[in-house]
């Protein structure tokens, strides 16, 4: 599920993503989701929570994937909700300092791009 959230949340953004799409591109029913997360912003959080683990993995100058770049795009633009904003904007800030200043910005950029295409 979080491989199917991380690709409909990186798409759609936190409030346009719908649980009913996630659990189909995971192959699972609506009611597991919810069996496995207690809301749609648990999931979200979960998300957002693997991104520090791609970061690790990432080669010296590597690229994030275009799945995590796009929640990452996503996760900057949801930020000042206020359900989600003080664990959000942790992560973000541990996003940028494992990324550094240059890498992150160059992750929403490319996000950008992606999603006007």
């Amino acid at each position: 599920m979080i491989i199917a959230g991380t690709i409909e949340f990186g798409l759609h953004g936190y409030a346009g993503a719908q649980t009913s799409a996630i659990a189909v591109r995971a192959g699972v029913s609506q009611p597991n989701v919810y069996a496995n997360f207690a809301s749609k912003r648990e999931l979200f959080l979960a998300c957002i929570g693997e991104l520090p683990l791609v970061v690790e993995e990432l080669a010296p100058g590597g690229q994030l994937e275009e799945q995590h770049a796009l929640l990452l795009f996503q996760a900057v633009a949801a930020v000042r909700e206020p359900a989600l904003s003080p664990e959000l904007g942790e992560l973000l800030r541990e996003l940028r300092s494992s990324l550094g200043a240059a890498r992150f910005s160059d992750a929403l950029s490319g996000a950008a791009a992606i999603l006007l295409r």
